[in-house]
Order: structure tokens, then sequence, then C-alpha cells
């Protein structure tokens, strides 16, 4: 019935004159469906916003944790460095197991991770504990490169290493990394592909150090 009222609102805003006659019950019908649309429009908007704030919440979480596992990365060298010689207890090392794992959830909730990095240095049993599942982390990542039988992952990975981890050299006792024009030469291949090569290695690895989250269901 509310249809019938409907149209013959269409066809008065449209310039037809007639008289609209309807009953009571008719009227409380049309209102009732009028204030069901609006609701289910109000609520189809309500759910679209929350969708749109979740991915936003989601690609948020995953570029900090990219931008976080690039710092890392990037201060490898220095962090190994840190805590080359030095000598724990096994109390000293599970005393700090907690904070260490506090401050890669801060360096995922926080925007200021430079500042964690130079927390995390103050700290060599922290820059040990820390530095061991990056370590780890990497093992991993070699295992899958290796196992996938796909060249091109087992090229990602000796290009992620040759530009973060390098290779220790004992005569001066520094790690030594490359340049990616020095990786784009050792491989045959052009500096565009170093750095896609760089961004899926990093996107793997994050997800190995701060742990793989999905795609929000919605």
């Amino acid at each position: 019935m509310s249809e019938k009222i409907k149209q013959l609102l269409d066809e008065a805003i449209d310039g037809d004159k007639r008289i609209i006659l309807i009953s009571a019950k008719e009227l409380k019908e049309f209102a009732t469906s009028l204030a069901s649309e609006s609701a289910s429009r109000a609520a189809q908007e309500a759910v679209r916003v929350y969708q749109e704030e979740k991915m936003k919440d989601w690609k948020t979480r995953k570029d900090r944790r990219f931008h976080n596992t690039d710092l890392l990365l990037r201060n490898y060298t220095m962090l190994k460095k840190n805590v080359e010689d030095a000598v724990y207890t096994k109390s000293q090392l599970e005393a700090e197991q907690d904070e260490a794992e506090e401050i890669l959830e801060l360096m995922d909730s926080r925007s200021d991770s430079d500042l964690t990095i130079e927390s995390i240095r103050q700290s060599k049993i922290r820059t040990a504990i820390i530095m061991a599942h990056i370590d780890q982390m990497l093992d991993v990542f070699k295992a899958y490169c290796e196992e996938s039988q796909d060249p091109l992952m087992q090229r990602r990975y000796n290009v992620l290493m040759d530009m973060y981890i390098g290779e220790y050299q004992e005569e001066t006792g520094e790690y030594i990394t490359l340049t990616v024009p020095e990786i784009a030469d050792k491989y045959s291949i052009s500096k565009e592909s170093v750095y896609g090569d760089l961004k899926i290695a990093k996107e793997r690895v994050s997800s190995l150090i701060f742990g793989i989250e999905g795609i929000p269901k919605i």
C-alpha cells in the first residue's frame, strides 16, 4: 500500500493536482515504511563508514610495521655491534624478555620509532634479545625463499642481506654492506628491480618480526 502512496505523491510532485485520499491505516503504513527505509539507509552508511575506518586502521598499522622493519634493518649493523663481546646471565636475559616484547609492541603502536631504536640501543641485554629475534626471523625467511625454489625469491633474500646485513669482516670487525648500484651490478639487474626486491622482502620479514596480520574481514 505504501508503494501506491509514493506513486501518488510522485505524480503530485510532477504537477498532478489531484486530491490524494488515503485512510489512516494507509498513512500509518506509509510512515512506518519511510522510517524503516531511513533506518536501513542509516545502518548501511554506518557499516560503510566502519568498514572504511577499519581498512584505514589496518593499512596504517601495516605501513607502520613496514617502516619499523626498515628502521630495524637499517640499524642492524649498529645494533649488532652494540652487543658484540657482551656476556649476560640467564637471569638477566629472562628479566628483560618481557621488556623487549613490549618494545616491539611499542614500535607497533607509536610513530616516533627513532626514539624507540635509541631506547633499544641503550640496553645491551634488550638489544641482544631483539637482535636474536630478528636473526631468527631472517633465518625463517631464508628457509622460505630456498624452499620456494623460485630464483626470484632467492634473489630477494640475497638483495636484502647485501643491503642491510652484509658480510662480517674479521680483519676489520665490521659488517660490509652494498649500495643499491653495487647490488644492481652484482645481480645484473636495474636499480628499480633492486628497490622492488627490497620492498617485497621487507614486507615478508615485517610479517615475521611483528606477526602476520591479515586484511580485516568486513
